[in-house]
């Protein structure tokens, strides 16, 4: 198992390849990276917190990967009519458009973001960060575009995702057919909790494409055990709310747990506890 607390890191700044201007330092984005999986593997994933300072000029595009967002404080909005406020939960899927982007009230949330069902895998944000710094000594960045001069003196222009891609994998980067060809934003609040024992209620989110990544709430009374089973999926755990006990890891509000397949895991509510459970593709 491994954990993460966010009380012990500092808010920094990766790539503005993405948002904002060319220098970094400037970027509208910051992040805490709480947990990240196997750099290289079809499998990786990275997940952070994240914070928009402003309105992130980020414009319409999509990703080769999975994500998810959930809201813990402000509101954001993916595209026009799509406002996440706290609680919510956003699943982008590979391939599928989204943006342009607004904020509202510097908004921070949980970004999960993690290699789909084609098997196309993530960059890790390492990889990232070092193929933009080796980008802008040929070119710059700008509203989520990179610009350079060709061979012939004229400006060319890619998507700033795109441009990392080339330089760092040395592959064309491919998009999959979109499974789901829009994000979904998915409202806890309209949902029901079911009992699953004494103490003890489940909120299925979602589960989607065929290899099963899934979305949960778990919500624990004061004073409640549960035994979360084995399962063949890694299963990242972030506590919206409250303190547990997970085994003997004493787990506060906001921390992050990462259970690799088939280990058990049993958690003990000091007061009560709700918690987002995540299931990576099979």
């Amino acid at each position: 198992m491994k954990t993460a607390n966010p009380h012990t890191m500092e808010w920094q700044t990766f790539s503005a390849h993405r948002s904002g201007s060319d220098a970094v330092t400037k970027d509208y984005l910051r992040f805490k990276r709480l947990l990240r999986g196997e750099e290289g593997s079809a499998r990786n994933f990275e997940l952070t917190l994240a914070q928009a300072i402003g309105s992130p000029p980020i414009p319409r595009h999509r990703h080769n990967f999975d994500q998810i967002r959930y809201g813990i404080s402000g509101t954001y909005s993916f595209r026009e009519g799509m406002p996440m406020g706290p609680g919510d939960l956003s699943y982008f899927p590979e391939g599928a458009y989204y943006g342009p982007e607004t904020a509202v009230g510097d908004p921070v949330m949980l970004v999960v973001q993690f290699g789909g069902a084609n098997d196309f895998g993530f960059m890790s944000m390492d990889q990232v960060k070092d193929g933009a710094e080796r980008l802008r000594r040929t070119g710059s960045f700008e509203s989520g575009v990179f610009r350079w001069k060709d061979s012939t003196g004229n400006v060319a222009e890619k998507d700033g995702y795109e441009a990392v891609w080339d330089e760092v994998i040395r592959t064309q980067l491919l998009y999959p057919e979109p499974r789901y060809t829009d994000p979904i934003l998915i409202k806890p609040s309209s949902f029901r909790w079911r009992p699953v024992m004494a103490g003890v209620d489940l909120m299925s989110l979602g589960s989607f494409t065929e290899r099963r990544t899934e979305f949960a709430r778990l919500r624990l009374s004061a004073g409640a055990f549960y035994r979360l089973p084995p399962d063949d999926r890694t299963t990242l755990i972030f506590l919206a709310d409250g303190n547990i006990q997970a085994d003997t890891y004493e787990m506060g509000c906001h921390h992050a747990i990462q259970i690799e397949p088939t280990r058990p895991l049993v958690l003990s509510a000091h007061g009560s506890a709700e918690l987002l459970l995540i299931r990576l593709p099979a």
